[in-house]
C-alpha cells in the first residue's frame, strides 16, 4: 500500500490554532484548546458559525496554518521513500478555499499530495470518497470518519486528541503522533527515524 489517505485539519496542520487565533483578532473570544463542533455549533447560532468557519477557509489566513512537527518531519520522509498521498478534507470547496489550502501544503509539503479533495464541512460525509479508493492507509482526527473507513476496508488510524476519545472503533487504531504511523506503514521502528530539516 505505497498511497496514503489523509486528512488535513488538526492532523497535518493547526487549524483549530489558527482558527482560534484569528477570531480573537476580529473580537470574538473562542477559549477551548479545540473545537468540539457539536457543542460549539450548537451553543451558537449555527448559520452565524457556519460563516465564519467559511469565512476563514476562504481567507489568506487560511494559507498560513503551522504544520504539525510530527507530520512535517514523517510526511516528508514517506514521501521521499516513495509513498504517495491524496488527502480528503472536511472544508466547502470554493476556488479561494483549494487556492490557499494548495498554497499552505506546497510550503509544507511539497510535491506530496497527487489529489487535494475538499468533500463539504457541514456534517457532510467523507464516506462517498473514501469508497472510492482500494484499501490502504486512512489518517484520521474524526472518530466518526475513521470508524467509516475502516468500515470500508482501509486501515484506518486516528491521531489521539482529546475530542476524540468518545468513541472507539475495533478496526480503528488509535496513535500519538505520526511517528507511530511511520512504523506502522514501514515495520521501522521511530527510533531508527531522523527528523528532517523544516523548510521555512
Amino acid at each position: 500500500m505505497s498511497l496514503i489517505l489523509t486528512d488535513i485539519d488538526d492532523v497535518l496542520l493547526h487549524w483549530a490554532q489558527g482558527f482560534i487565533h484569528h477570531m480573537g483578532t476580529t473580537g470574538i473570544d473562542i477559549t477551548t484548546a479545540h473545537i468540539d463542533w457539536d457543542n460549539w455549533i450548537n451553543s451558537n447560532e449555527y448559520i452565524r458559525a457556519e460563516n465564519l468557519i467559511d469565512r476563514f477557509n476562504e481567507s489568506e489566513k487560511f494559507s498560513e496554518l503551522e504544520p504539525y512537527e510530527d507530520a512535517f518531519d514523517v510526511v516528508n520522509r514517506l514521501h521521499a521513500q516513495g509513498y504517495t498521498f491524496a488527502a480528503i478534507s472536511a472544508v466547502e470547496y470554493t476556488r479561494e478555499s483549494w487556492a490557499f489550502r494548495k498554497q499552505n501544503l506546497d510550503k509544507f509539503f511539497p510535491d506530496v499530495f497527487q489529489s487535494i479533495f475538499h468533500v463539504g464541512l457541514h456534517r457532510h460525509s467523507k464516506k462517498p470518497m473514501l469508497s472510492a479508493f482500494a484499501p490502504t492507509f486512512w489518517i484520521e482526527d474524526n472518530a466518526v470518519n475513521a470508524a467509516d473507513g475502516a468500515d470500508l476496508g482501509h486501515t484506518s488510524i486516528i491521531l489521539d486528541r482529546a475530542y476524540n476519545r468518545n468513541i472507539e472503533h475495533p478496526k480503528v487504531l488509535r496513535v500519538n503522533s505520526w511517528y507511530e504511523i511511520e512504523q506502522l506503514v514501514t515495520g521501522v521502528s521511530q527510533a531508527s527515524s531522523r527528523p528532517i530539516p523544516r523548510r521555512i
